[in-house]
């Protein structure tokens, strides 16, 4: 791990006679891994764009001569600035001297310098906080910048490639309008410039599984620089249909489309269906493959007896959801829509996807483990090297026959949430976990110390319909921890306990803003929040701000305590706390306080009013 430290020398509330701490960001491998795939991805599309035609510039200088720095700003009654670059591992920065006392904030981006340009990636902003002694951890996530975005529409395309599902021929054919080729692998093999961009225009349903690999070039390399495989009227016209089923498999088992390379790939008006295999039925994702879904991108009605319906993304590959894209309609043992699985061994291995719009709906998952890869309806990420990240678009209707009708978040993977919405306005557009005697998480399952950041969006409506045990409409952190800092948990249901929120006796939950509210549970207790207790442990509760609203309670199990992170907001009721039995006083034994945190029970009790 590398790490910068940082003392200032003027500031206006240094004074040697005050008591000081250290205020600091940590970015571990799992972001920066992130962070460097997404500049990575950008700066190849932008070389390519700048150098096109032009024979004495090569990729490889190109790419390679560009860097990357973190900024870190502190501001407030504190003030100072920090850089660190990019290095392999860890890194944080870190501020030494910084006043005991102090409400500060802090601002981060990270900027790139290449082919004498300069852009801000990706940037970030933490809450307001009060320094406390010892070390500070600044918590914010960075996000992506539309300066540091490209898409399909910013590229200039060089030559196209047509194949027709009625006139090609791959024998006869020379890829032209007039004489098209009959598959999307002839096509591809007939690139020839490493830096240009190509079109695989696709015209009707091609009827058999197609691929996009090195392995159908007479070289063993696909020279191109980017390619567009597209509609050439819209994806309800022009698609794969690759026509499997349950009843072709003994003859035929495949992906319908296969991606085997590095060279980015944006696919948009065009459908993927009728793959049927192990994993990965429809897009199947191999290492290292970059996919981009633009406008009209369509993945449905694929089914993989294993993992991921719809898609398959591998350790290494990232594919990123766009505009109105959707992912509908496909089945899967796990990860109904999508499945997701680094490398934990490898960080360079890691696997991601990006959503920053489109859809994701009516996909089903079938497990019936409870331990391993499983769940997920529309989403499965399994291992610390494994992410989604969640900017935008609607993820509704998907269902899992247990665990997390939506998300299954396993292993030490991370979804991270910053917009968009899981469920949608009424039950109508409900995820939902099915089985009754266990359904975990309607929306949201987290187990295994797989972990969810929630920064902003909306969960609302999804289901849980266990009768039993468990619950959690529209999260359960059952073995996982769960991180609330903005956003809205609203109206989801639960057939046991948790309508809202449904902790685990090993999970975790930080309430650090944001709200839960209207949501219900069979039980009358735990409607917004359940605190389980079992084998002698209890689920975590830690409470820095945010508030379970007025028609929602927590229940908290005998011997259950509240951890307070932080100060909340003077105008903000944080929960009422079931059962009866709870007495707000200020002498309560149920709140505990982080070290270093001037605070007593005196000072928050009445935040949390009994049922």
């Amino acid at each position: 791990m590398s790490t910068v430290f940082f003392q200032s020398c003027s500031n206006f509330l240094s004074n040697s006679d005050k008591k000081s701490a250290s205020v600091r960001y940590s970015l571990d491998s799992r972001a920066k891994a992130k962070i460097n795939s997404g500049v990575s991805s950008y700066i190849q599309t932008l070389s390519r764009n700048s150098t096109s035609g032009d024979d004495t510039t090569s990729e490889d200088d190109t790419t390679s001569d560009y860097s990357v720095t973190l900024f870190l700003e502190l501001c407030g009654d504190y003030e100072d600035s920090a850089s660190i670059s990019f290095e392999e591992g860890e890194g944080s920065v870190s501020f030494e001297g910084v006043p005991v006392g102090s409400l500060i904030y802090a601002n981060a981006y990270v900027k790139v310098s290449a082919q004498d340009t300069e852009y801000v990636a990706y940037e970030g902003s933490s809450d307001a906080f009060t320094v406390t002694s010892g070390i500070n951890q600044v918590s914010l996530i960075l996000k992506k910048t539309e300066e540091g975005s490209g898409s399909e529409e910013d590229i200039e395309v060089d030559a196209v490639f047509y194949v027709s599902a009625s006139i090609g021929n791959d024998q006869t054919g020379d890829g032209s309008e007039s004489y098209p080729y009959a598959s999307i692998s002839k096509a591809v093999a007939s690139f020839t410039d490493d830096e240009a961009t190509y079109m695989i225009c696709v015209d009707g349903a091609l009827s058999s599984p197609q691929t996009i690999s090195p392995d159908s070039t007479s070289d063993g390399t696909i020279h191109a620089g980017t390619i567009i495989l597209a509609g050439l009227s819209s994806s309800a016209s022009d698609y794969i249909d690759a026509g499997l089923s349950s009843e072709t498999a003994e003859e035929d088992y495949a992906s319908a489309l296969t991606v085997s390379t590095e060279i980015p790939l944006y696919i948009k008006n065009f459908g993927i269906s009728g793959g049927y295999t192990t994993n990965g039925a429809g897009l199947y994702l191999e290492s290292g493959s970059s996919v981009i879904l633009a406008s009209g991108a369509v993945i449905q009605n694929n089914t993989a007896t294993d993992y991921g319906g719809g898609v398959y993304v591998s350790p290494g590959a990232t594919l990123v959801i766009e505009d109105d894209s959707q992912i509908c309609g496909n089945t899967a043992y796990v990860g109904g829509g999508i499945y997701i699985t680094g490398d934990d061994s490898e960080s360079s291995l890691f696997a991601s996807v990006t959503m920053n719009g489109g859809i994701i709906n009516s996909n089903i998952e079938t497990s019936t483990y409870d331990e391993g890869p499983r769940g997920g309806g529309a989403v499965c990420i399994y291992g610390s090297c494994a992410a989604f990240y969640l900017y935008g678009g609607q993820i509704y209707s998907n269902t899992a026959s247990a665990y997390g009708g939506a998300f299954s978040v396993l292993n030490s993977a991370t979804l991270c949430m910053y917009e968009g919405m899981i469920g949608g306005e009424d039950s109508t557009y409900a995820n939902k976990s099915e089985d009754d005697s266990g359904g975990y998480g309607g929306a949201v399952y987290i187990a295994d110390s797989g972990i969810f950041n929630m920064e902003g969006g909306s969960i609302m409506y999804n289901t849980s319909s266990a009768t039993s045990s468990a619950g959690g409409g529209g999260v359960c952190a059952f073995s996982g921890t769960f991180k609330m800092t903005d956003g809205k948990i609203y109206g989801n249901s639960s057939a046991f306990t948790g309508g809202g929120v449904y902790v685990g006796s090993t999970g975790i939950f930080y309430l650090n803003g944001g709200s839960i509210a209207e949501n219900t549970c069979t039980k009358t207790y735990g409607t917004g929040v359940y605190i389980k207790y079992y084998n002698e442990s209890y689920g975590a509760f830690h409470v820095l701000d945010g508030s379970v609203d007025e028609s929602n309670n927590v229940y908290l199990p005998d011997g259950a305590t509240i951890t307070i992170e932080g100060q909340p907001s003077e105008d903000n009721l944080v929960a009422v706390i079931y059962p009866e039995t709870y007495i707000p006083t200020t002498s309560t034994s149920i709140f505990e306080f982080t070290d270093g945190l001037d605070k007593t029970a005196e000072d928050v009790f009445y935040k949390f009013p009994g049922k």
